[in-house]
């Protein structure tokens, strides 16, 4: 696999598509209830799929004009860790350990910055991360916007880097991984274990649905401590305000529903303002259009300083477990009602991965309408039509593009395209071919 391939697909990781944005795009009114043709019984997925190599060539060719639309000269300055364009030197007298794959190869196709030469033998190895243990990857593809992993600083890398006491910003660039690599001693460190995850934080390895949340992460954009704002920047984006990994917005009730459960928390109570809690009291009572016109008239209307002071809020409240629990258990949900449709729909197939599972989890974070488009699923690639998992994840990823407002159409159809094949970045954050498992 060549780089210019993997530069393109690193920089589809940084569409800048909101939730709120997609959904909106698909209206917001209820669907019909569940038809019988679309069983939605809990799902017991437990069978292996065996990996595919093949790629949709089509949806790649088309990337690089993506990433030539996507060039805005930016860096990545969210993150204190630079762009490391240099490659990591390798001592054989430090003891460090390099984690090397077959033909200079991290993963699945995905290149190493190492040495990993065949003229490198007297550098001790380690044994390559099998990419069934998978934690987390490290990449840094050097695009023109930044292509970093990342997940919420109160997620995996966020757990990574309080554990090594280092700046927590969720991202993992230079210098975390140089941080995890003097702790495990492992250079050029690419990827982690789950052992290795759980050595540094001591904590247990994500579940399948944290690592799927993890990857969406990076196609949302916000995290517990940010909120945006969507009055007048986009005309056909109703939501008003979009907060946290999976993006509340406050058009659609969550985040009322989010400050209902979070006031019976005395913690979250005392860091408000009189002003604040009448606030935030008014809007856990509203309706979804009725909160989204309350901020409008109360914040946005009012300002700069008003907006800056209620994100300033977001920023406080973030820190606070039961605010996050109240965001997980409302989001939890809100991404449950439109996945059990598609659930349903891979229950009815005799091999089921993990990259499976995990699209139609994105998918559920971005989009609405589950039940139509779980019916065009069902028309259009019935169950077992397709045997090779790569080409059925392709053709997944094409009718629910075909699905979305035209506007969104190509955009779901690359973030779809990074769950499919053996160098699919969704790997990257240790999803892979394994049967799902639930805890």
């Amino acid at each position: 696999m060549n780089i210019k391939t993997l530069l393109i697909l690193s920089s589809l990781l940084l569409c800048g598509c909101d939730k709120s944005q997609q959904v909106s795009q698909e209206d917001s009114t209820p669907e019909a209830p569940i038809s019988s043709d679309i069983d939605t019984t809990p799902v017991s997925l437990t069978v292996t799929e065996t990996p595919s190599t093949s790629s949709s060539s089509d949806v790649i060719a088309d990337a690089g004009q993506f990433l030539n639309d996507h060039d805005s000269g930016q860096t990545d300055s969210q993150s204190n860790d630079a762009v490391d364009t240099t490659v990591p030197s390798v001592s054989d007298t430090d003891g460090a350990q390099s984690q090397c794959g077959e033909n200079g190869e991290l993963f699945e196709g995905i290149e190493t910055t190492g040495d990993c030469s065949d003229d490198s033998n007297d550098i001790p190895r380690a044994v390559p991360v099998s990419p069934q243990d998978i934690s987390l990857c490290y990449f840094n593809k050097n695009t023109i916007r930044g292509a970093k992993l990342k997940t919420s600083k109160w997620a995996a890398l966020g757990h990574l880097q309080r554990a090594l006491k280092i700046k927590i910003d969720g991202v993992f660039g230079a210098g975390t991984r140089a941080a995890l690599s003097e702790r495990l001693n492992v250079s050029p460190l690419e990827c982690i274990s789950n052992e290795q995850y759980k050595k540094v934080t001591k904590k247990n390895p994500d579940s399948l649905r944290q690592r799927a949340a993890n990857f969406s992460f990076m196609m949302e954009g916000t995290d517990y401590d940010d909120l945006e704002f969507n009055y007048g920047y986009d005309h056909k984006d109703p939501s008003g305000a979009t907060w946290g990994p999976t993006g509340m917005t406050l058009r659609s009730g969550e985040i009322s529903d989010i400050f209902k459960i979070a006031l019976n928390s005395d913690e979250f109570t005392k860091v408000l303002s009189t002003q604040e809690l009448s606030l935030v009291k008014q809007l856990s009572t509203m309706s979804g259009s009725q909160a989204k016109s309350t901020v409008k008239r109360l914040v946005w209307d009012k300002g700069s300083a008003a907006r800056k002071k209620m994100k300033d809020l977001f920023k406080r409240i973030a820190p606070i477990k039961a605010v996050r629990d109240a965001f997980d258990k409302v989001s939890d949900q809100s991404i449950q009602d439109k996945l059990k449709y598609y659930e349903a729909f891979l229950n009815k197939h005799d091999k089921v991965s993990e990259l499976d599972w995990a699209m139609f989890y994105d998918i559920s974070i971005q989009t609405g309408k589950p039940l139509t488009k779980s019916k065009a699923l069902m028309a259009q690639a019935p169950p077992n039509s397709i045997s090779d998992p790569t080409k059925r994840r392709e053709k997944w990823a094409i009718i629910i593009s075909k699905q979305v407002s035209s506007v969104w159409e190509q955009d779901r159809l690359k973030r779809s395209m990074l769950f499919v094949g053996k160098d699919s970045l969704a790997r990257a954050y240790g999803l892979g071919d394994r049967a799902p498992k639930f805890d």
